[in-house]
């Protein structure tokens, strides 16, 4: 599923051989420089770290989609794991020659180009042929997209949840809980036997007279957390419970 260009010497790691001096003089300082910049940051991200994860995602294009799937998630469980690797990997390469400086092969050196030196990991790399290699990655993200994907659909449904808290608090008139009226109703209707209620308490939203935004940022936050739920479950539940567009 990679494509690249057909050039002479891509298929060396080292020599870019058929490239041209314009190409890789245009673009070799800024790539060395931008990549180092990132491995030596005292602030640099895990690529195993969560934060790190939503910041390969594009969100505004959930449109774009690879089958049933938002490309940005579908991008993130097949291609970055790969992808990332490859980066540390051409890092430790560039550091590698720039340690050598002067007592280096200036033949190597020189002609050095780091796409063509990605392009070739990418290729020998590639999961199809080679899963040990981002075997411990590809779970992580694939963990990771699970969440995203279920954050998605709670998100775009955030006013019907807003609407159901609401009603909840209408109908109690403060005899009892809001929180716990929600959770009850949420539960019945998706059908989840009390796993809901298990997982969710009225203290870890925010108490008895939480606002909804308040009770909100912590509902989803335990709600993509969760690890009650087998496979798609919940989401599947939610999607098919409240279908977008539903009154």
């Amino acid at each position: 599923f990679f494509f690249f260009q057909a050039e002479d010497g891509i298929r060396d790691p080292l020599w870019s051989r058929g490239l041209g001096d314009v190409y890789k003089r245009q673009y070799q300082r800024r790539v060395h420089g931008d990549i180092m910049q990132v491995k030596n940051s005292q602030t640099a991200p895990s690529m195993a770290d969560f934060k790190f994860y939503k910041t390969l995602l594009h969100p505004e294009r959930a449109g774009v989609k690879v089958g049933k799937e938002d490309a940005d998630l579908y991008l993130s469980r097949v291609l970055y794991p790969v992808l990332l690797l490859g980066l540390e990997d051409l890092a430790q390469q560039i550091e590698k020659l720039e340690k050598e400086g002067d007592q280096g092969d200036k033949r190597v050196s020189t002609r050095f180009n780091a796409c063509a030196y990605l392009a070739e990991y990418l290729m020998r790399n590639n999961p199809k042929y080679n899963p040990e290699k981002t075997k411990e990655l590809s779970k992580l993200y694939s963990q990771f997209a699970k969440k995203e994907k279920l954050e998605r659909v709670l998100i775009a449904r955030k006013q019907l949840f807003r609407s159901l808290f609401t009603r909840a608090g209408a109908a109690n008139k403060g005899q009892t809980s809001v929180i716990k009226d929600f959770l009850v109703s949420l539960d019945s209707d998706l059908n989840m036997k009390v796993k809901l209620i298990d997982i969710l308490n009225e203290n870890a939203l925010g108490g008895k007279d939480v606002a909804f935004e308040e009770f909100w940022n912590k509902f989803l936050e335990l709600m993509t957390d969760q690890t009650a739920f087998e496979g798609d479950e919940l989401e599947k539940a939610i999607e098919q419970k409240y279908p977008i567009g539903k009154k």
